[in-house]
């Protein structure tokens, strides 16, 4: 019998379907993801003015509030520290994603989506990031296919999403395994095909780290060794097959040396090396509070004589470095949210991680943060709008399921639902 769904019902509903299709209408079609995203957080907004929060709930949302607002408000004070305005709001902006955590979170908690749904979401989108991928690349003759957005966070989506398709493997029926793999091995197609050196050192990392949350939480097994060792050697074997594959590498290789060897800056490897040193220079002159998020580059290009060098770099809109840009952008104050942002949510999902029914949370979160720290070593992981939405869908989803008692504290403020809401 169809029963009729009550008002609030109905708009969570809608908002678990735009969460739902978000990591694939962020990298294909930005503007349609941002909508979505904007309408999610509206709706956790409406629910939180509406049913207010019970005391468990406000536990929960308490530390991914606070660490994403944290990071965001430390942002914000560079720019009013730099007492120069000018170009302040489209880097402000992109950070804003962070401001609707509270909102994304109280949505995701109310949802209390299974594990199994999660993981499906990953799996689908994945697929369909490989088929989008393989077309560009085989028709059109993308050479680094992207969908709408740049190959960079193409990769990093997809590699991440394959990965979290992996999570639950130890726990699946034979047939359910068979997609998992396939998802898996779709998204390490796609972050290949995409080309970002950084993503493919990801792949490699991310597989001890999710075979230590197996062997944590007591999943892993031989069978279930082999199987990911047999399809992550499969995939290494089709990937040095690939001409492509030789040339980045060789490329970065033969960059790197000429930077070293003869000071050669004017190719991808070499201008990243001068900004990294640069933005050290940079950073030391301002090391508290750093120069401002919409600063970093110029103060970085300001250390440099050389104006054919100025004219170039300075057309970078990042250092390239998500630890160098923050010191430079943020300084020390900024560097210390960056690591609470990444690590604090680390070592509770590693604390968490011997549950192996929790499995898909902590998983998922350590892949996440340890992909995010991993990938800003070459780019500004904080940087890009699509990023920062990911970021805080997975985290919302993930650190509220799991107990992080340590950090959480009763807010004595605000009034509570009367509703009993089960977050189990």
């Amino acid at each position: 019998m169809f029963v009729k769904q009550s008002w609030p019902d109905r708009l969570q509903s809608l908002a678990l379907i735009g969460i739902a299709v978000l990591p694939l209408s962020l990298l294909l079609f930005p503007d349609v993801g941002e909508a979505i995203y904007t309408l999610v957080t509206l709706a956790g907004l409406i629910m939180l003015l509406r049913e207010g929060l019970s005391p468990e709930e406000r536990d929960k949302l308490f530390l991914v509030s606070l660490l994403t607002l944290l990071f965001f408000a430390v942002a914000a004070l560079s720019i009013v520290a730099s007492g120069d305005y000018a170009g302040w709001f489209k880097p402000l902006k992109k950070l804003s994603k962070l401001l609707a955590t509270p909102f994304v979170a109280l949505v995701l908690l109310r949802a209390n989506i299974a594990p199994r749904n999660f993981i499906l979401i990953a799996k689908v989108s994945v697929l369909v990031l490989f088929l989008v991928a393989l077309y560009q690349f085989v028709v059109l003759h993308n050479i680094r296919p992207g969908g709408a957005t740049s190959p960079l966070q193409f990769a990093h989506v997809s590699l991440l999403l394959g990965y979290c398709s992996l999570i639950a493997l130890p726990t699946e029926t034979a047939r359910q395994r068979i997609l998992s793999l396939g998802a898996f091995g779709a998204g390490f197609m796609a972050t290949l095909l995409s080309q970002s050196r950084i993503e493919w050192i990801n792949a490699f990392i991310l597989l001890p780290v999710l075979i230590l949350v197996w062997k944590r939480s007591g999943l892993l097994t031989k069978e279930v060794a082999w199987i990911v060792s047999c399809a992550l050697l499969s995939l290494l074997l089709f990937a040095l097959s690939m001409p492509f594959v030789h040339e980045r590498v060789d490329t970065a290789l033969g960059e790197y040396e000429m930077f070293h060897d003869q000071a050669a800056w004017n190719n991808s490897i070499g201008q990243r090396l001068l900004m990294w040193e640069s933005g050290l220079k940079a950073a030391i002159k301002k090391p508290v509070l750093g120069w401002g998020i919409h600063r970093s580059q110029q103060a970085a290009v300001a250390e440099l004589s050389d104006p054919l060098e100025r004219s170039t770099l300075i057309e970078h809109h990042n250092l390239h470095n998500e630890y160098v840009n923050t010191l430079v952008a943020k300084g020390i104050v900024g560097l210390l949210s960056l690591f609470a942002l990444l690590f604090i949510p680390l070592t509770i999902y590693f604390a968490n991680a011997a549950d192996k029914n929790l499995v898909v949370y902590t998983g998922s979160g350590i892949l996440l943060c340890v992909a995010y720290a991993v990938s800003g070593l070459t780019y500004q992981a904080f940087g890009d709008a699509t990023m920062n939405s990911l970021f805080v869908i997975v985290l919302s989803y993930t650190l509220t399921a799991v107990d992080n008692r340590p950090f959480a504290v009763r807010w004595p403020f605000g009034r509570v639902s009367s509703a009993a809401t089960d977050i189990s």
